[in-house]
Parts: structure tokens; sequence; C-alpha cells
């Protein structure tokens, strides 16, 4: 039934925070991205500029639909925004969004600031990251769908348990922590986290760099 529903357009699937939601919220998002950006520009704090836009699931989604925007815009800007946010150790909901964001997208124009920030604190950041990285940036493998089931089967089969990682963050992050292997304290729990996302990656990439540093 919810394939159906995802089918007529009426609802569609968020892979971020696993939920759905009806497609006139794309019309709510416009006034929100708007909003957004009012408040970036009126506040002259991070700590004003969150407390105006508050902490909703929904608005934590338009704030990475605005992210995404202001990449293509002024990069020299956002990036000391991102600078004032992580220098505080507060923003934790908000940094979450930032890197999922930067992961998602299809070039890393702000990989000197990660390069940096990954490696404070024992490398608590990448450990982080590498956590959101297999929650957050997925989307349904559609070509592997196509080749198991037909267009009716599709209407109605559980689709959501057979994604693919999306974003060039996986690369980055496979790459980075294989550069820096020497120098990250590998307990358990670190490796734990690690292994899930090379696994998830070599599952679906047979070939290439990042494979060869997955290993």
């Amino acid at each position: 039934a919810i394939s159906l529903l995802q089918n007529d357009g009426i609802i569609y699937k968020d892979l971020t925070f696993d939920g759905f939601f009806f497609y006139h919220d794309v019309y709510e998002e416009i006034v929100l991205i708007h909003k957004i950006n009012q408040e970036y520009i009126q506040n002259e704090t991070v700590t004003d500029f969150f407390d105006k836009i508050g902490d909703s699931i929904t608005v934590r989604k338009t704030f990475r639909l605005w992210l995404h925007i202001q990449f293509e815009t002024d990069s020299a800007e956002i990036n000391q925004f991102f600078e004032n946010i992580f220098q505080n150790e507060d923003f934790l909901v908000w940094k979450d969004e930032i890197l999922i964001a930067l992961f998602s997208e299809e070039n890393m124009i702000f990989a000197p600031f990660l390069d940096r920030i990954l490696k404070e604190n024992d490398y608590a950041l990448l450990f982080r990251s590498l956590h959101l990285l297999n929650t957050a940036c997925k989307t349904i493998d559609y070509k592997f769908l196509e080749g198991l089931l037909t267009s009716e089967e599709m209407q109605t089969y559980n689709i959501y348990k057979f994604n693919i990682p999306l974003g060039h963050g996986w690369n980055y992050l496979i790459t980075y922590a294989y550069k820096h292997r020497e120098h990250i304290p590998w307990t358990e729990k670190n490796i734990d986290k690690i292994i899930n996302v090379l696994y998830t990656w070599s599952q679906k990439f047979n070939n290439g760099e990042t494979t060869r540093n997955a290993g």
C-alpha cells in the first residue's frame, strides 16, 4: 500500500529520517527555505539563527536543502558559517545535518575544512561521520530492483531495504580513513563503524580506487 501511494505521487520516502511525507510538503519547503535564508541574513550569530528557525524534523530536512543551494552560491561565506558552528561544543543536531548535506553532494568542495575537523579529538568526528554515512547517505537501488522485480511487483514490494551509497562522501571518508589509518585510535567500537561502512560499499562496488582503499 505504501509503494502504491508513493507511485501515485501522494507520499515520498525521506531516507535520512526514515519517514514518509506528503508531496504537498514541497510547497512548505519553498516557504521554509525562504524563511531560513532570511534568518541567516538577519541574525549575526549562529545561536540566534538556530533559535529562530527551530529544530523540527521538517526544518532540519529543509535546512539541508537550503545548504545545497548555498553550496552553489558563496562557498567562502558558508565555510565561515561552518567554522562558527563546529568551533562550538553545542549544535550537535545541526552538525549532523551539515555533515549529511556535505557527504550527499557529488563533489567535495569543503574537503579542506573536513580534512582538518575530522582528526580533532582523536578522530571523534570521523567516526560520527561514518555512522551518519551508513544511516543517512543512501538511496534506493532502482537499477538492482529493475533486474529483480517487474514494474507491478515494484509497486507492492518493500523496496526500501534495497539501498545503495549516495554522494561523494563515501569515497571521501573511506579514502580519508585509509590515509590516516596509522594515526586513528582503532578501538573495538571504531573498528565496528568502519567495517560497517566498508561492507556497505563493497557490497555494491567491486572495483575502483575507493574499493581498493576499502580493502
